[in-house]
């Protein structure tokens, strides 16, 4: 029996243990089945095709990662899609993606921006977006988490359901993801964000940010506050993902994201749900808190 075999079968043994649902584990194995393999027995290689231009790049997943069906799916084009939109409109050439995953953003920036810096804390994910964009010079991937602080921190790590992967934090009791018994916590690098960008970025007049770190973003955002100098970087564009997981720190992401409009930035919204998106929803620096009532893509941006 191949290796290739035996690891297969381990993989669908350990979820078969898990899901609850087996329509949904066997829809899932068919789909992995037909995808072809990677570089070892455990990936599999997604033809993804970027909504941004439509260019066809190679995704290196994890065969026992449900996510990977989700990315095939196409379920955040819309977001991809806007994002690379107002980075094209603003000349924005330097992009930071904190949170990569598998890289369905990063795949957007090949067009849009010139340097790339996608920054995934999950070993197992981190050493596919390795290979996925390892013949693209332009793209940086940084295998480390990023907060305020040079430290080890702890990271939970969910090899079936990679979009739940989330740092450790006290206070921070997130909602169960799906699949999520079988997570493990695992000490991971980290460094903080502000030297991060002064050691890696290339150009620091034009930004632009994505986070999608699972509750960790009023960390994130007050570090970034401090890196911010208004004479330096004339330009900046962040998006956040904001749901039931920012909900313990919620007053903390507030005064972060009221310091922000207080510099003028503009805030805008994507709906989570690509079927329900027709446009942004813009808000005024009167009444930017009622963008806070759904989970939703958070857009704040500053223009010179």
């Amino acid at each position: 029996m191949s290796a290739k075999t035996t690891s297969r079968q381990s993989v669908l043994s350990s979820l078969k243990s898990r899901w609850k649902t087996s329509r949904r584990l066997k829809q899932f194995t068919q789909y992995i089945d037909s995808l072809p393999p990677g570089d070892h027995p455990e990936e599999r290689v997604i033809p993804y095709r970027s909504p941004v231009d439509d260019r066809e790049q190679r995704l290196y997943v994890s065969s026992a990662d449900y996510r990977c069906m989700l990315i095939d799916r196409h379920t955040q084009d819309h977001k991809i899609k806007e994002f690379f939109k107002l980075v094209s409109e603003g000349g924005y050439q330097q992009y930071v993606d904190i949170g990569a995953n598998y890289g369905e953003f990063v795949t957007g920036s090949l067009s849009a921006a010139s340097h790339t810096l996608a920054i995934e804390a999950n070993p197992i994910v981190a050493r596919c977006l390795r290979r996925s964009f390892r013949d693209h010079k332009q793209v940086k991937v940084i295998d480390r988490a990023v907060s305020a602080s040079n430290e080890i921190l702890q990271m939970r790590i969910n090899p079936q359901y990679s979009g739940g992967n989330r740092l450790v934090e006290e206070g921070n009791e997130t909602p169960e993801y799906f699949l999520d018994d079988s997570s493990f916590i695992l000490d991971v690098p980290c460094q903080k964000l502000s030297e991060v960008l002064n050691t890696e970025l290339i150009d620091q007049q034009r930004v632009a940010i994505k986070m999608d770190v699972e509750g960790h973003e009023s960390v994130l955002i007050e570090e970034l506050l401090e890196w911010l100098d208004l004479q330096r970087t004339e330009q900046l564009l962040l998006m956040f993902e904001y749901n039931a997981n920012s909900e313990h720190a919620f007053d903390r992401l507030m005064c972060q994201v009221e310091r922000l409009v207080d510099l003028d930035f503009e805030l805008s919204t994507i709906c989570s749900r690509k079927v329900d998106f027709t446009d942004r929803e813009r808000y005024s620096s009167e009444n930017w808190r009622e963008a806070f009532k759904q989970t939703c893509e958070v857009i704040l941006e500053r223009k010179a």
